[in-house]
């Protein structure tokens, strides 16, 4: 993990992150997330491993789980019927603007 966020802090990141991360398990993870409108996704439903170096030692997201408050089945400060991106949602779920 170290390896990987001091990767992403350098100006080349787009050059290195493939080094890093399993790309198939982060665009699922992301398509599925967004596609649901998941608020809990990100910060608090949130699974991350790492293979062995043997196996390539990458990061994969995934398993998806927990997606009692996705698809507009939850009732806080934000609309039931979410629009927009829900890693960019305000004021509800995890979101927590730093």
């Amino acid at each position: 993990m170290y390896n990987f966020e001091s990767a992403m802090y350098n100006f080349n990141f787009e050059e290195v992150y493939q080094d890093y991360i399993d790309l198939p398990s982060w665009v699922d993870y992301f398509l599925v997330t967004e596609n649901g409108k998941h608020i809990d996704a990100y910060q608090l439903s949130f699974y991350i491993y790492k293979d062995k170096d043997s196996k390539g030692g990458k990061l994969h997201l995934g398993p998806l789980w927990n997606f009692n408050f996705g698809y507009g089945n939850f009732d806080f400060a934000c609309s039931p019927d979410p629009s927009g991106w829900a890693y960019e949602f305000p004021d509800c779920g995890s979101y927590h603007p730093f």
